[in-house]
C-alpha cells in the first residue's frame, strides 16, 4: 500500500469516526440527562423528609416546653433539652439539603447551557466537516489516481518551468558563426573530399 492509499485510509476512517460521533453522543447526553433527574429527585424527596423530621420535632419540642411550663407551675422541672437538640439537628440538616439543592441547580444551569452550544456544534458544524473532509478525500483520491504525465496541472507547471531547448535558426551568411551542428573542422574536410577551392573549375 502506497502512502497516498494509507493517507486516503486514515482520512476515510477519520470521516467515519466521526459520522458516527454524534450518535455516541447523543447516548451520553441523555444518560447524563436521566442522571440529573434521578438526582434530583433523590435530593427533592431528601429535602421532603427532613422538612417533616424538622415538624416533628419542632412539635415534640412545643408540647415538652407546654408541660414544662406546667410542670413549674406545680413546682416541678421537666428537662426539654433532648428535644431542643433534636431539633436542631434537624434544621441543621434540613439546611445543608437545601445548600446542596442549590449548588446542584447551579451546576445543572451550566451544564444546560454548556450541553445546547455542544448539541448546535453536533447537529450543525460537525455535518459541514464531515462533508469537507469528504470532499478532500475525493479530490486527493482523484490526484493519487491520475498519473504525473497526464495532470493538466502538473503538465502547465512542467511547461512553464522547462529550460529552453537548442535554437534552429540558421546563422548568418556573411561570415557569421557557422551553422548549428556543424564546425571549421568539418567545413575543411568536406573541401578535401571535393578537391578543395582551387581544383574547382
Amino acid at each position: 500500500m502506497t502512502n497516498h492509499e494509507v493517507n486516503i485510509a486514515a482520512l476515510a476512517a477519520f470521516a467515519e469516526a466521526l459520522r458516527a460521533y454524534p450518535s455516541r453522543q447523543a447516548a451520553t447526553l441523555d444518560a447524563a440527562d436521566r442522571a440529573i433527574e434521578r438526582t434530583r429527585a433523590a435530593l427533592e424527596a431528601t429535602e421532603y423528609h427532613w422538612r417533616r423530621e424538622v415538624e416533628r420535632c419542632r412539635a415534640q419540642a412545643s408540647a415538652c416546653f407546654t408541660q414544662a411550663a406546667f410542670a413549674a407551675s406545680q413546682g416541678m422541672y421537666v428537662n426539654c433539652a433532648p428535644y431542643e437538640h433534636a431539633l436542631y439537628a434537624a434544621e441543621d440538616t434540613l439546611r445543608r439539603v437545601v445548600e446542596a439543592q442549590y449548588r446542584f441547580d447551579t451546576v445543572v444551569s451550566w451544564y444546560r447551557s454548556a450541553s445546547l452550544r455542544y448539541g448546535a456544534i453536533l447537529e450543525d458544524g460537525l455535518p459541514r466537516a464531515v462533508t469537507y473532509l469528504d470532499t478532500c478525500i475525493d479530490l486527493y483520491s482523484a490526484v493519487a489516481a491520475t498519473p504525473l504525465h497526464t495532470h493538466p496541472a502538473l503538465n502547465a507547471n512542467l511547461r512553464e518551468s522547462a529550460p529552453p531547448g537548442p535554437s534552429t535558426d540558421s546563422p548568418p551568411t556573411d561570415g557569421g558563426p557557422p551553422r548549428s551542428g556543424s564546425s571549421p573542422e568539418r567545413s575543411e574536410s568536406a573541401e578535401r573530399r571535393e578537391g578543395g577551392p582551387e581544383q574547382r573549375g
